[in-house]
């Protein structure tokens, strides 16, 4: 539901359908299928697959955007490099953290729009935030999300990930 949201909003986001799996024709259940964040998602919403990618899957630190000094092993807790790019970038992502926690707050919306795709973030975030979905960005522990970093506009895109987590009341049946 979130991710057809994101998508009727021209984020760009997984692609995501249902498929109900049988072994040796022995019913198992209905299944997510979810598009992967790789080089060939960046490809398709971004028309390049150069530019580093990085999945927050655990929290740790810069993953809640909170500066955490300039060595590069603090952000590696939480920052999984997904392509080669990132992997020489590490520097690129502490400026980008350093920007929005450390940067010039008086003029902040130029500030966030020289570094994101801001329009995208906001929307993204807004999304997240009325469906409850606590384990990105805009819950606690900040985790299940990508960014990557288009070298054709040298901004950051926020992609959310792992959006199993939305419209959660605290009851399971």
């Amino acid at each position: 539901i979130v991710t057809d949201i994101l998508r009727d909003l021209n984020v760009p986001s997984s692609r995501c359908n249902y498929a109900k799996l049988f072994i040796n024709d022995d019913y198992q259940g209905v299944y997510g299928n979810v598009e992967r964040i790789d080089e060939s998602f960046i490809k398709r919403h971004f028309r390049s697959n150069r530019g580093p990618l990085f999945k927050v899957h655990m929290p740790g630190p810069g993953a809640n955007f909170s500066y955490a000094g300039d060595d590069p092993t603090q952000y590696k807790k939480g920052f999984e490099t997904k392509n080669k790019s990132a992997e020489e970038s590490f520097d690129e992502l502490i400026d980008l953290i350093r920007e929005i926690d450390k940067g010039d707050k008086s003029n902040y919306e130029q500030t966030l729009t020289k570094y994101l795709e801001l329009d995208h973030f906001l929307k993204t975030t807004a999304v997240m935030l009325f469906a409850g979905c606590f384990d990105q960005l805009t819950g606690w522990n900040p985790h299940n999300y990508y960014l990557y970093r288009n070298p054709k506009t040298d901004r950051w895109s926020y992609i959310p990930w792992d959006l199993d987590s939305f419209f959660y009341s605290g009851k399971i049946f």
